[in-house]
């Protein structure tokens, strides 16, 4: 958690800055400024329909004043946007990840988007290990919101699935086992006709609902199969840009390797976006949620499990790839280690397959970010070495 003392703001190091805090809300905005050199605070209220290009004129005046302007606000609804704009009007913003603002109390808290505001200025952002979330390029957040589209659509459609199979389960009608594609739907609804079940088994109330379910599943699977389509174009540019120069993209770097599939390699790299922000393997795995966290008091030393910071979409992934590397690479020295330990049942098991995961993510930051192969792993193919560029870590 953020330490209400370690980041408070020096005043006498930093004497001459103007911090804003911002609490973003969805019908208001709070801007709390406060001016390092004589200690006071200036609060300003936005509202209505365009209460953020207030508030950015408001930091446009801050920072014309000719001072420093230093803005934080915690990460929500309003994405990266806010800090694209301030920071192109020449603020230094840093995003505060959620729930990472601690306040000292005692007794009851008080809560109020002033004080929010309030508490966020009184923070030094520059102070080493302050926590941030990095911001995404608008082409590298867009690759993220392809994903988590598809990923949508395909939650939508495995919902509108149980939602038949659902309503065939309360009336003597033949079984129909997992789910099926809308074209499957409409091949049963015929037999059905045929076997005059409407309304014999199934009752023409809810034969409507069925036909209606199916319509709307049909129009799921027609959106899913064109965010496939402009998933494929994107990562063929992504290609095309590698090769001019002379590399090799990153999501086929993954899919040599046995047990790395399309959609894990593709989640991978969009998701994190650019590996080389991460400084070692420790750094990345921190950051995917995976390492554990610690409680220590007195004598007592214990860990938590792991923190499950960051995405968890990302961290989804991880595990996922690494009961795959389990099973797809046993020779690997990864899973040779933790191999007695997956034999077992119950929390030991889990915790194992959580661990193969943090070494794996070590593992594929040092291949993608230096070129060091991933140790006894099996490929099922070999990438041709670009041309212009050979000597590159992301050749092969």
């Amino acid at each position: 958690m953020l330490s209400h003392l370690s980041f408070t703001l020096n005043r006498d190091q930093h004497a001459d800055r103007l911090n804003v805090g911002l609490d973003l809300g969805k019908k208001r905005w709070v801007m709390d400024v406060l001016d390092t050199v004589n200690g006071s605070h200036h609060r300003f209220d936005f509202a209505g329909s365009e209460l953020a290009l207030k508030a950015y004129q408001k930091v446009g005046e801050l920072i014309r004043t000719g001072r420093d302007v230093d803005v934080i606000y915690e990460a929500g609804r309003n994405g990266f946007t806010p800090a694209r704009v301030m920071t192109q009007l020449g603020a230094r913003v840093t995003i505060l990840p959620v729930n990472r603002l601690e306040l000292v109390g005692v007794g009851k808290k008080a809560k109020t988007d002033r004080l929010d505001a309030h508490a966020l200025s009184e923070r030094d952002a520059r102070v080493a290990g302050f926590p941030s979330v990095w911001v995404p390029s608008v082409a590298e957040e867009c690759r993220r919101r392809m994903l988590k589209e598809k990923d949508r659509l395909d939650k939508e459609i495995k919902r509108e699935n149980n939602r038949l199979l659902g309503i065939l389960e309360r009336w003597p009608m033949p079984p129909v086992k997992g789910h099926l594609a809308a074209a499957e739907w409409r091949e049963k609804i015929r037999e059905w006709h045929q076997r005059e079940a409407v309304p014999q088994l199934l009752p023409e109330v809810e034969f409507w609902c069925i036909e209606d379910m199916v319509d709307e599943l049909e129009l799921l699977e027609r959106n899913r199969a064109r965010w496939n389509e402009r998933i494929d174009a994107e990562l063929e540019k992504e290609r095309q840009a590698a090769a001019a120069q002379g590399m090799n993209c990153l999501v086929d770097i993954l899919m040599q390797y046995r047990g790395i599939g399309r959609e894990i390699a593709l989640g991978l790299v969009w998701y994190v976006a650019n590996f080389k922000r991460f400084r070692n393997g420790k750094k990345f795995a921190s950051y995917l949620g995976l390492v554990p966290t610690p409680w220590e008091s007195g004598n007592m030393h214990r860990q938590q499990g792991i923190s499950k910071c960051g995405s968890p979409e990302v961290r989804r992934l991880m595990v996922e790839l690494a009961w795959l590397w389990v099973r797809f690479q046993p020779d690997s020295p990864i899973t040779k280690k933790w191999k007695p330990r997956l034999e077992k049942r119950g929390r030991t098991r889990r915790t194992a397959i959580v661990a193969v995961a943090r070494q794996l993510a070590v593992a594929i930051l040092r291949r993608l970010n230096n070129g060091v192969e991933m140790e006894g792993a099996i490929k099922n193919r070999t990438l041709p070495v670009p041309a212009t560029n050979p000597g590159s870590p992301l050749a092969a």
